[in-house]
């Protein structure tokens, strides 16, 4: 598989180390665990460049994914297998001592069998949905698998410097969050290792708390940003809305208003 994602398109960039490959190839086979899957996760969320890598290895993995798993196949009309088998046979009288051949149409019915086959391939590929594509999650579906996890954040940023570029690095634009009393950001979560797509594959989760209650923050890119949906089972539960600099915003909050997205701002030169 990772010979795959090197001799897909152009391979990995050269920029990235021979240590960072090797990393890279480890997490993308799941074999990162603990604090060295934690490490790599923080460095994804900081460097753009192997971000890129990642998600585009992932895509590649869907299509092979897609490549081996073809529609049932399609029955041809059976050979005439006393033709197959029979030796050649030559009439040095009739035929100038040349192989005799199947008729025509014979040919014909295969090539057009062929061809339905064929067709019946391609109709599948653009009509039935790839099985692989990742479903769309609800707020309330990832508040409950961050729960699983204890609510414990992948990456913790050490002061708002690297709070910001870990947003800019994502989306182009920088954003943090004011100090304010009884709020407690903790850390992030990544979209991409849950089962399923955000607002976007691309989404980064914020986690925090409020009072002591359980708050998530879902950012991404305003345009082309899907509605994020509350769910079933919302538990006093709501989702609240803020487009920022070109960022769209949801907060998942048991609150009647949103208290993270209230402190949340574009720094100067953001």
């Amino acid at each position: 598989r990772g010979a795959a994602r090197r001799n897909s398109g152009k391979g990995w960039r050269m920029s990235l180390t021979p240590e960072m490959i090797d990393r890279l190839e480890m997490y993308l086979d799941g074999l990162l665990e603990g604090a060295a899957l934690a490490a790599f996760e923080r460095e994804v969320g900081v460097n753009a460049e192997l971000r890129a890598e990642v998600e585009a290895a992932r895509r590649v993995e869907s299509v092979l994914r897609a490549s081996m798993s073809p529609p049932q196949a399609i029955a041809l009309p059976a050979l005439d297998r006393a033709v197959e088998s029979a030796p050649l046979k030559f009439d040095a009288a009739g035929s100038g001592g040349k192989p005799k051949r199947a008729p025509a149409w014979r040919w014909a019915g295969y090539a057009a069998a062929a061809a339905i086959g064929l067709a019946a391939v391609a109709w599948y590929s653009n009509t039935v949905p790839n099985p692989s594509a990742k479903p769309v999650l609800t707020a309330m579906q990832v508040l409950e698998e961050t729960r699983r996890t204890g609510f414990t954040p992948v990456f913790v940023c050490k002061d708002d410097a690297e709070f910001a570029a870990t947003v800019k690095n994502r989306f182009g634009t920088a954003m943090l969050v004011a100090a304010q009393k009884g709020v407690a950001v903790l850390g992030w979560a990544y979209s991409d290792t849950y089962a399923g797509e955000i607002v976007s594959n691309n989404t980064l989760v914020l986690m925090a708390k409020v009072d002591g209650r359980e708050v998530l923050v879902f950012m991404d890119k305003a345009p082309g940003a899907r509605t994020l949906s509350l769910g079933e089972r919302p538990d006093g539960y709501r989702v609240f809305k803020k487009e920022l600099g070109g960022l769209v915003l949801y907060e998942l909050s048991p609150f009647d208003r949103a208290r993270v997205l209230d402190a949340c701002y574009v720094p100067a030169g953001g």
